[in-house]
């Protein structure tokens, strides 16, 4: 989950919270561990059922594939902080690893499901990490959002929610500022607004990198 930090960040200075978020440890860490000789059977089952819905929903109409994977992970991952789970204050992990504990926080159920939609094809133009705070309390919260076309209402994908809503349906949560591979975003009404590149994020970029190549096949989940 995000840190307490963000929450004394004015809303409107959206590079003073990214400077603030490079300077404690966001991007302290991102891994993919390449140890496939040491998986549990419930890491192998769970890994298992992830390829078996990728294979499932191949070919099926994208809001299908949002609300099912929304489900999916949200059913599979327990909530855990990272300090619990890596030892670590920050700890982006990739969906495998997400998948082989079992466990997570905030970021690694948005971060899960933003690849495995890539991984079935929905546009990555229309797929963006957003941050937000939660109404009832200010705490800092991450989930991902597509934006099926510009101007259109975003559609959130939610580890406190089972269910795929229209952000206008989410009044527990304030966008604080959302991200893709190129751009950091403002949310103006229903439109996107870029106020910084990606850059500025270069965990971000790194995990861009590491989990096409690190990912598992199958084949090599097999006990």
């Amino acid at each position: 989950m995000p840190k307490p930090w963000s929450l004394f960040i004015p809303p409107y200075s959206i590079i003073g919270m990214l400077l603030i978020l490079l300077g404690s440890g966001w991007t302290m860490a991102y891994a993919d561990s390449g140890n496939t000789g040491a998986f549990k059977p419930a890491s192998v089952q769970r890994l298992q059922a992830w390829q078996s819905l990728l294979l499932d929903l191949r070919n099926q109409p994208e809001l299908q594939q949002l609300q099912q994977v929304n489900r999916f992970f949200n059913e599979h991952i327990r909530y855990t902080e990272d300090a619990e789970l890596w030892n670590v204050s920050d700890y982006w992990a990739s969906p495998r690893e997400t998948l082989e504990q079992g466990a997570g926080d905030c970021e690694d159920f948005a971060l899960a499901k933003y690849f495995t939609l890539r991984e079935l094809g929905v546009p990555t133009e229309h797929l963006r990490l957003v941050y937000t705070t939660l109404a009832h309390n200010g705490q800092a919260h991450m989930v991902l959002a597509l934006w099926p076309t510009p101007g259109h209402e975003a559609l959130v994908l939610d580890n406190l929610d089972v269910d795929v809503k229209p952000l206008s349906q989410r009044q527990d949560l304030s966008v604080q500022f959302a991200f893709d591979a190129q751009h950091i975003y403002r949310l103006e009404r229903n439109d996107l607004r870029p106020v910084a590149k990606a850059d500025l994020l270069p965990t971000w970029h790194a995990l861009l990198q590491a989990v096409p190549s690190a990912e598992l096949t199958l084949a090599q989940l097999q006990p």
